[in-house]
């Protein structure tokens, strides 16, 4: 296997801005997905003999309107059948989450299974992973596009020259569409720029603070960061 990154280390682009979280979202195809993913990072974790920063605190959806807690309850129905979720009250959603104003909020929807991942640390256990593995890593190397024969693939262009390869797997996140496009393969991924804030630490976060998420102010996010806050 031949890893190709277009940057000089791994999972300083979009990897390294993720929010972090995982937990149950699509529907019921992805609830396998992330089941594997919440096991994934939980056993890496445990294998690695130091602390990445994976926590169970949950992700928990705040409504703040009663048009958003509808909105969370036909949520909870959609989720009931392949996650374990459940729909609770202004005064629950503000036990959870402290950091939350009682006055903005009438209810929540919590998902006591999801984990924080904090990304920088992972993608260095993951680096090491690879290696261990055998996996050749070759950085400031980027993939320009794909070779075929007959119709199935036979290698890769890139800038440092040709690859020989009987498959390719399209990994380069904002960059997925423009590099499948080269081919002609459509990919339903826009890129979308994102705001992040972190702020200093702060004494009122504790590392079991859940995960938030509200689906009324266009997925607006918080969760903890080193002893503080990120928005995004």
């Amino acid at each position: 296997v031949v890893l190709l990154e277009r940057e000089p280390q791994l999972g300083t682009q979009t990897t390294h801005a993720g929010a972090g979280f995982v937990g149950y979202w699509a529907g019921e195809p992805e609830a396998e997905l992330a089941r594997y993913g919440i096991e994934f990072y939980e056993r890496l974790q445990a294998e690695g003999g130091v602390d990445l920063g994976v926590r169970h605190v949950g992700l928990l959806f705040p409504g703040l309107s009663e048009a958003g807690v509808e909105m969370l309850r036909q949520e909870e129905e959609r989720e009931r059948s392949f996650a374990d979720v459940a729909l609770v009250d202004a005064d629950e959603t503000c036990r959870l989450a402290p950091l939350l104003g009682r006055d903005a909020v009438y209810g929540g929807l919590f998902q006591p299974e999801g984990r924080q991942v904090p990304t920088r640390r992972v993608i260095n256990a993951l680096a090491q992973r690879l290696t261990t593995a055998g996996v050749d890593v070759r950085t400031n190397t980027e993939a320009l596009g794909v070779q075929t024969t007959n119709g199935h693939v036979s290698g890769v262009d890139t800038t440092a020259g040709p690859i020989p390869a009987g498959t390719f797997v399209n990994a380069a996140g904002a960059r997925a569409r423009s590099l499948a496009g080269r081919n002609h393969i459509e990919v339903a991924a826009v890129p979308l720029l994102e705001s992040r804030v972190v702020t200093e630490p702060l004494s009122e976060v504790t590392e079991h603070h859940p995960m938030l998420l509200f689906f009324e102010r266009d997925l607006f996010y918080v969760r903890t960061e080193d002893g503080g806050l990120l928005f995004g």
